[in-house]
């Protein structure tokens, strides 16, 4: 379900520190990471402890990245933000490690398992691991979404694992929809769209309106024991 997917203008090379930058291709065997997307350690760790997604803190610099497999059937890794992307590299099949961007020895990336990577900048020196999570929207869908709940009145309410939704008795999709202006806090249920933010096991759903506002909670559940995270 990833939302309209993140453009992201640059990739970046996993290389070993060893390797230098102002090569165009070398030879090597990269440790080979699992296609799909990674979060920066910082911004995962505060997605845990927020009430919505717009809450966590990014912190400066990139914060997001995909590994995708490359036409060549290697791999290529991007690595940015939602919106934009910061460099490039593409792993060949044959051990060919290719820089797009950047090749000013910026940046430095190092692979740590299939599941993580660290990124070294160094105008200023810093280092950030990130960590794969296979599906942000899915991760976020995980954090805030997914259980059984009941509103005041007794009626169930259910966020499952596979993109269904019963809302009081009727079944209907859902899936997180940032929409035009990207707003990470809003999930589409069946043909309405709310804004949402979970506070323990209280799920607050608030419905917006076709010119954009958004009204008083217009339900606010409460997660019934041990049927979600």
């Amino acid at each position: 379900m990833r939302r309209k997917v993140r453009h992201f203008i640059l990739t970046i090379a996993i290389v070993p520190s060893v390797i230098d930058w102002a090569a165009q291709e070398v030879r090597t065997t990269p440790n080979q990471l699992k296609p799909g997307e990674y979060l920066s350690v910082p911004f995962l760790r505060s997605l845990e402890h927020v009430a919505s997604p717009s809450g966590a803190h990014t912190g400066p610099g990139a914060y997001f990245a995909r590994v995708q497999k490359g036409p060549s059937g290697g791999l290529d890794l991007t690595i940015g933000t939602f919106h934009d992307g910061w460099a490039e590299v593409q792993f060949k099949s044959d051990g060919l490690v290719t820089f797009v961007y950047p090749k000013d020895g910026s940046i430095t990336v190092t692979p740590l398992s299939q599941e993580q990577f660290s990124v070294v900048t160094h105008d200023p020196d810093a280092q950030v691991t990130f960590k794969y999570v296979e599906s942000y929207d899915a991760l976020v869908t995980q954090l805030f979404l997914i259980g059984a709940y009941v509103n005041r009145d007794g009626r169930r309410y259910v966020f499952s694992g596979n993109g269904q939704a019963d809302f009081a008795g009727q079944t209907l999709p859902y899936a997180l929809d940032p929409g035009d202006d990207d707003d990470l806090d809003r999930v589409k249920v069946g043909p309405d769209s709310y804004h949402f933010t979970r506070q323990g096991a209280t799920l607050r759903l608030s419905r917006e309106s076709p010119g954009g506002t958004v009204s008083p909670a217009v339900l606010e559940l409460r997660r019934t024991k041990g049927s979600g995270p």
